[in-house]
């Protein structure tokens, strides 16, 4: 996920919501990984990450409605989607 977000960071200028929105993601993403990983996190981080990982998990749940099973959208969307949820009660957990 944080590659194709990155890569799609790349097309929007500097200073417009769309790059900043992009940044916070892979911000995001970034404390998505490093919580997976068991890395200790600042809690900065991890309230920072929280809305925008809130945010990408709605919009693909709303995406995934709209394609097909066999899709490759809906498979790498369905694995987006899983990993979000296991990563969600993680970062709770660590605001804790």
């Amino acid at each position: 996920m944080r590659a194709r977000t990155q890569a799609a960071g790349q097309r929007f200028a500097v200073g417009t919501a769309q790059h900043t929105l992009q940044k916070n993601r892979l911000a995001a993403l970034d404390v998505a990984a490093a919580l997976l990983d068991g890395q200790v996190v600042e809690q900065s981080a991890l309230q920072a990450a929280r809305a925008p990982l809130l945010s990408l998990l709605s919009k693909s749940s709303k995406a995934i409605t709209k394609l097909a099973p066999d899709r490759w959208q809906h498979k790498m969307l369905a694995a987006n989607i899983a990993a979000l949820e296991q990563v969600l009660p993680l970062l709770d957990a660590a605001m804790e």
